[in-house]
């Protein structure tokens, strides 16, 4: 029969597999920060354009109604 021997794992073959492991579970993470935080922005520009839609709308109707009533009172 034949003994294996075993060799010891070096410390720079320790450090490259740590950081085999290391730097894709980072760059996974920091995908997902990225996609969940444009998610938030994306909803919280959306809520703006909405917010400004309705003052356009509100002040476009305050202009018509003041060119309205003065076309009123000029008649």
């Amino acid at each position: 029969m034949t003994q294996s021997t075993k060799k010891p794992i070096s410390k720079k073959t320790i450090l490259l597999a740590s950081l085999g492991l290391i730097i894709p579970l980072f760059l996974v993470a920091m995908s997902y920060l990225a996609v969940s935080g444009d998610a938030n922005n994306q909803e919280k520009y959306k809520q703006q354009r909405e917010e400004i839609m309705l003052k356009v709308k509100a002040r476009e109707a305050r202009e018509r109604a003041a060119s309205e009533a003065l076309a009123s009172k000029n008649n």
